[in-house]
């Protein structure tokens, strides 16, 4: 193994440690397929070259002598001073495992057992639900309401392509743990973003501060393709100076971790200061958790009829959409379009919903209106708009012709 084989090994070890998103550097688009594929770290004939040396340093909070040495005690700093890593990683194990799985995820203990008397994990993997019997139900649904809807069920055709999904309430007892030591790193990010619009960072700083803006996706708020790392914020430095913004969040957008979706545990609710410090960074949560009460409730199903129509819209949009792509790539004929797809929802039943319903009240609680107890959406800057011009063109300015 060469030795640009031994530190993209390396660096696939630190992402993996980290649940860092790999895009750009092990996976990157295709555009002759438009497709993500995976691809080599280092381009051309597997030599090291130092632009991808400097991203995965500002990326991974590293020195480049320290990606070259492949030095996985520097790799782990983050590690040892968050505990977020650890525990995220446990949650995705546990989430993963009861998303699938009707017992809580099997202890060391239960695997020990296993490996001496053999029958430890027949009793901890019995599927969560019975896709066969949610098949049945739907089909059933169908008729029913083709009984008031003529044609919603297709007698004499097939169905294709299904695919049921729902979502699910388990127990993570560290959950808060968790949260706090996420936001712990937000704020880290927020004192070194408001420190480097008055002084200079060390060295171990500006690392740190590249490190966090990279895994947590902070971006500028108004330039959204821009990750808040050191030597962007130091180039908006003025911007921001002027703007003179109250709130971190108004310059920033955390984008990381919000998709994970921690209110799937029974134990995030428990501290209402916590919560409203999480809607803080993530004012979409009241949003999100609406949606999740809806799908941890049922399943939804989607498919095709066998006989489905391809996908049409309106005659005046089909008109204009011909005039306007016909004989390019980007027009396709009604004849090779995809089919229509069907949408339903299935209710679970009160054995599919195991104990969740004074969880799934909570949610309800959660997302409804303040007035009626609800989540008290934060009162900063999340309501400018992203599309303020003036601001726009001040950071483009700066970050394209400015002296930093």
């Amino acid at each position: 193994m060469n030795n640009a084989n031994r530190i993209a090994k390396y660096v696939r070890e630190v992402m993996d440690l980290y649940n860092a998103n790999d895009y750009g550097f092990f996976r990157d688009y295709d555009e002759e397929t438009n497709d993500v594929i995976e691809c080599s770290l280092f381009t051309g004939d597997d030599t090291i070259d130092n632009e991808t040396i400097e991203r995965l340093s500002v990326y991974l909070g590293l020195s480049k002598d320290e990606i070259l040495q492949m030095d996985m005690g520097a790799a782990k700093r983050y590690y040892k001073k968050y505990p977020f890593f650890r525990l995220f990683d446990k949650y995705l194990s546990v989430w993963n495992w009861c998303s699938e799985f009707k017992s809580e995820i099997p202890t060391t203990e239960d695997y020990l057992l296993h490996a001496i008397f053999g029958d430890v994990a027949k009793i901890n993997s019995e599927k969560r639900y019975d896709y066969d019997s949610v098949k049945k139900r739907m089909i059933d649904q169908l008729k029913q309401i083709d009984q008031l809807v003529p044609g919603t069920y297709h007698a004499d055709a097939k169905i294709t392509n299904l695919s049921i999904e729902t979502e699910v309430f388990f127990s993570f007892p560290e959950c808060g743990e968790m949260i706090d030591s996420f936001l712990e790193m937000v704020d880290r990010l927020k004192e070194l973003f408001s420190k480097v619009l008055t002084s200079d960072l060390s060295e171990d700083e500006i690392h740190e501060m590249n490190f966090l803006a990279s895994w947590l996706d902070a971006k500028d708020r108004i330039a959204v393709s821009y990750t808040l790392t050191y030597s962007t914020v130091r180039q908006l430095k003025d911007v921001y100076l002027k703007e003179n913004l109250q709130d971190f969040f108004c310059y920033a957008k955390i984008k990381n971790f919000f998709s994970a979706g921690p209110w799937r545990c029974k134990e995030f609710f428990e501290d209402d200061a916590r919560v409203e410090r999480f809607v803080g960074v993530f004012p979409q949560t009241k949003a999100e958790i609406r949606e999740f009460a809806l799908a941890v409730s049922k399943f939804t199903c989607v498919f095709t009829w066998s006989d489905a129509k391809p996908i049409t819209f309106s005659k005046e949009e089909e008109e204009l959409d011909k005039a306007m792509w016909e004989g390019t790539e980007f027009y396709v004929p009604v004849e090779k379009r995809a089919k229509e797809r069907t949408r339903l929802y299935v209710n679970k039943t009160s054995d599919e919903l195991f104990d969740w319903e004074p969880y799934v009240n909570r949610i309800k609680k959660a997302a409804s209106p303040e007035k009626m107890g609800g989540i008290k959406l934060p009162a900063n800057c999340n309501a400018i708009s992203q599309f303020d011009i003036t601001r726009m063109s001040n950071r483009i300015e700066a970050l394209h012709g400015g002296n930093h």
